[in-house]
């Protein structure tokens, strides 16, 4: 798409391509799976913003039955479901929440040592 965008000569998107799939094939199994997982999360948390910012609510859920959920959506094989997002206008406002402080979970140049 960005080759017929105008924003990438052909020839990147092909090198890009050809690393990329030399990179997966070689990898484990397990290391794939931890890269598709945080791509995932990514790309969740990405539509969540979008959709706040355009007015809707969203919920991500990923404590359901992928089995069920597969065969129910009739989903490919090689496609695997790794977390559903309901999006849409909350029926009333969401109930207030603590969080922990940034100072707490966040840290800069080092770990701290406790």
């Amino acid at each position: 798409m960005a080759v017929d965008a105008g924003y990438m000569p052909e020839e990147t998107a092909k090198s890009f391509m050809e690393r990329y799939q030399g990179m997966f094939v070689s990898m484990p199994p397990e290391t794939v799976l931890r890269k598709v997982l945080i791509d995932s999360g990514l790309v969740s948390m990405q539509l969540m913003l979008v959709a706040r910012a355009k007015g809707y609510d969203t919920l991500p859920m990923g404590g359901f039955d992928q089995v069920t959920f597969v065969e129910a959506f009739d989903i490919p094989e090689r496609y695997s479901p790794v977390m559903l997002i309901a999006i849409g206008k909350a029926a009333k406002p969401g109930h207030p929440t603590v969080r922990l402080p940034i100072e707490d979970v966040a840290f800069f140049n080092e770990m701290p040592k406790a």
